[in-house]
């Protein structure tokens, strides 16, 4: 096992250090980053069910597109629109 010929870079790619040094080192950062993950993935959902992508109109920031998520939330269920609470 320790022939070199016995080792394969993961994934087949050479350079692929990035896969296995970007993760947290401690269960607190693991955890903060799976928060900001799956805050940053229901933004992006919203950019792509506005058509933000289709339209090149995409937002600058993630505090940008949240910005536009809430806009759209409180607009969706105001009294103007009948107070219903939005679709998920």
């Amino acid at each position: 096992m320790l022939d070199d010929s016995y080792w394969l870079p993961y994934g087949g790619v050479e350079n692929n250090a990035g896969t296995f040094l970007s993760q947290q080192a401690d269960a607190r950062g693991a955890l903060v980053e799976k928060i900001v993950n799956s805050v940053d993935a229901v933004l992006t959902r919203h950019a792509h069910e506005r058509g933000d992508f289709a339209q090149n109109d995409l937002p600058e920031s993630m505090f940008v597109a949240g910005e536009r998520w809430q806009r759209s939330r409180f607009r969706s269920c105001s009294p103007a629109n009948g107070g219903a609470r939005p679709s998920r």
